[in-house]
């Protein structure tokens, strides 16, 4: 008798689980990619016949920023909107998705890879080329040769001067040596990438301008690389930084690109990041350049 009620919830318990071991399923549409620019952004829906856990975004993702992942469950389904930034021009694709199920017993699904086109922002047909309108002479601006004969003028002045102050001169006296004052040693990199940051941080300046507030943010890292690794960083984009530092290998190459794309999507993509994200990205560079302060007994990096 024992043994058979031990069967029967062996039985239930494979009823149970059985659910489990089914195929599971998953569609995808797209929503707002018909027309792309860069920052323009658009949807990725995700439903599946699983309750989802995570939508996994894979780190080698450089050519779009997922800025919101949404996730939706009823009992026996779920959904997900990733909305996505595309971060370059040209045609573009967007890599298989990871979506895991929250019963572990259900091998992960993944989504289907997809290619989008994103357009400039200016159309190639715009060519049109203005003539700038011609300089407006003041009324009251005197010719040029006043300008040459008051030149002129004061020169003459400064030299009368000069010759009657060394006239002046007593011979005996002796010039006085100049103080010896010590030469100014130029501030390493990271100590004024770190001064700049705390000052920005201090100013709470994203209160009244997000936007400005990121510009400086991104600029403070520019230079930093700029004059650590003697690359143009201040006249490159992203993309063109992150192939720069590939080429160099720093340390922590994904926490620079991801910094640098968290700040291009506040300045072009008008995101618009709560205090929280702000203040954790801000600390996220401190900690960066704080790697490159030296410890007592060695030399500056």
């Amino acid at each position: 008798m024992k043994r058979l009620g031990m069967i029967c919830l062996f039985m239930l318990a494979m009823l149970w689980f059985w659910p489990a071991h089914t195929e599971a399923g998953l569609s995808q549409s797209l929503g707002g990619a018909d027309s792309l620019s860069i920052g323009t952004p658009f949807t990725l829906i995700i439903d599946t016949d699983f309750t989802i856990r995570e939508v996994a975004i894979p780190d080698t993702l450089t050519d779009f920023k997922v800025v919101d992942k949404k996730l939706s469950q009823t009992s026996s389904r779920g959904k997900a909107e990733l909305t996505i930034i595309p971060m370059n021009l040209g045609p573009l694709s967007f890599p298989k998705l990871e979506v895991k199920p929250k019963n572990l017993l259900i091998p992960s699904e993944f989504t289907d890879a997809f290619r989008v086109y994103v357009l400039s922002t200016r159309a190639d047909s715009d060519t049109l080329l203005r003539d700038i309108k011609p300089l407006k002479k003041h009324p009251w601006q005197p010719p040029f040769w006043l300008y040459t004969l008051m030149i002129l003028t004061a020169l003459t002045l400064a030299i009368i001067l000069i010759i009657n102050a060394l006239r002046r001169k007593p011979a005996h006296a002796a010039p006085k040596p100049a103080p010896i004052e010590a030469i100014p040693t130029s501030k390493p990199a990271w100590e004024i990438a770190l001064s700049r940051l705390d000052a920005l941080i201090a100013t709470k300046a994203w209160e009244q301008d997000m936007v400005r507030y990121h510009f400086e943010l991104s600029n403070i890292l520019r230079e930093f690389l700029e004059s650590t690794y003697r690359f143009n960083a201040m006249e490159m984009t992203t993309r063109e930084i992150a192939q720069a530092i590939d080429k160099i290998r720093p340390a922590q190459i994904q926490t620079l690109i991801s910094l640098l794309q968290y700040t291009d999507a506040v300045k072009f993509a008008k995101v618009s990041p709560n205090e929280a994200e702000i203040l954790s990205r801000s600390l996220e560079l401190k900690l960066y350049l704080l790697q490159f302060v030296p410890t007592p007994g060695t030399g500056a990096k």
